[in-house]
């Protein structure tokens, strides 16, 4: 665990500025210098590339037909790999690889293997299927709602089990079927350059608590809170904020810190609805007195 808390002790040094959820789109000088090593990486492993799937700050994953079928490769940036910083975020990837390689778990994407390629590193994946549930928020019937907030939060837990945590854990990284009967939690690079976003809880937006399970589990639970409220109120957390304001760093940190938001409906079981707002407790101590695994499981 040390490794992994030093890790994201270091990144955070740098400075960063509040931002909404939206990645850049990536330039097409980045996106051509990734494609190649994707290329590079399929003709030395026998692989097909058959297309891109999507991309964000640190990483852009690809299609590949393998002996065994279509996988997802996972091709990180080179640049998050130079110096100090880059080993240890090199050795870290590592770490996730060898403690969740063995993991095959309905809920959970499948790490295939991981290891250094050229100036970078790549991760191979079960390639999950699904919608995003972000893009179909509006549709999921009410009656699934528990459901896919207990397949989550299974995940999210045996993650925990394995000393890691999501980080990132909101509607954007979970894809979910067509019958919104299955959900997989996607996404474990944590998306590491983007700690301050609308799903931030308090205490990690303003560095009110050190790193270690306390703060992650803490987060964790708060993450779940914003799934909730997410699937309940058919929109997502601060919406409002990020709509209204150009530039909605100052609002947004201002909302996290102060605002409450609004979770209600009458045709949610109130127990979902209660323990949303349990979950979105500012304050950490009372949180983890208020909430713990068997609420979401």
């Amino acid at each position: 665990m040390t490794l992994e808390y030093e890790y994201f002790r270091i990144l955070s040094m740098a400075p960063t500025m509040p931002s909404g959820d939206g990645l850049p789109s990536n330039g097409g000088a980045d996106r051509d210098m990734l494609l190649a090593r994707a290329k590079l990486l399929c003709d030395r492993r026998g692989w097909e590339l058959s297309a891109g799937i999507g991309g964000g700050r640190t990483s852009s994953v690809f299609d590949v037909v393998t002996a065994d079928g279509v996988r997802a490769v996972k091709i990180f940036r080179p640049h998050g790999f130079k110096g100090a910083n880059g080993e240890r975020r090199r050795r870290y990837l590592a770490v996730l690889v060898r403690r969740l390689i063995d993991c095959d778990f309905p809920y959970l994407t499948k790490i295939e293997e991981g290891e250094d390629f050229a100036d970078t590193f790549y991760i191979k994946m079960r390639r999950e299927q699904g919608r995003r549930l972000s893009d179909v928020l509006t549709l999921v019937p009410v009656d699934r709602i528990r459901d896919i907030v207990r397949q989550i939060a299974a995940a999210a837990h045996v993650l925990e089990q394995r000393g890691m945590f999501h980080r990132d854990l909101t509607c954007e990284n979970i894809l979910i079927s067509e019958d919104f009967t299955h959900s997989v939690l996607i996404d474990l690079d944590y998306n590491i350059n983007s700690i301050f976003t609308r799903y931030s809880s308090p205490e990690l937006a303003f560095g009110l608590e050190k790193y270690g399970p306390k703060l992650w589990q803490g987060l964790t639970f708060y993450q779940l809170g914003a799934l909730l409220h997410d699937l309940i109120m058919g929109k997502r957390l601060y919406e409002e904020i990020l709509h209204q304001y150009s530039l909605p760093g100052g609002p947004l940190a201002h909302a996290i810190a102060t605002t409450r938001p609004v979770i209600e409906s009458d045709d949610v079981p109130q127990d979902l609805v209660l323990l949303a707002r349990r979950a979105l407790e500012k304050d950490l101590t009372q949180r983890l007195a208020t909430v713990d695994w068997r609420d979401f499981l």
